[in-house]
């Protein structure tokens, strides 16, 4: 699947540059660009979509919606709002 194949890159790239990723290749299950209008985070290739295989505004908005638990050192973690 595409959708995870970028997600694995991502996340290897992530580590290559020794920064933290956040997946949020689980949550978007059931947006992608077949799921309905109002559903989908992603538009497919017909119209009405203005750039195909993109996010569309709900996929742009939605990882804002995530928040990230991440180590700050001395076993204290601090957990981020995206």
């Amino acid at each position: 699947m595409l959708g995870k194949s970028l997600q694995d890159a991502f996340r290897g790239a992530a580590q290559e540059a020794d920064v933290h990723f956040v997946d949020v290749y689980s949550a978007s299950q059931g947006h992608d660009a077949c799921a309905p209008d109002g559903q989908r985070w992603v538009e497919g290739q017909t119209p009405p979509a203005v750039v195909p295989y993109h996010p569309n505004a709900m996929g742009m908005r939605a990882p804002g919606l995530f928040s990230v638990t991440l180590p700050v050192g001395n076993g204290e973690e601090l957990t981020y709002k995206l």
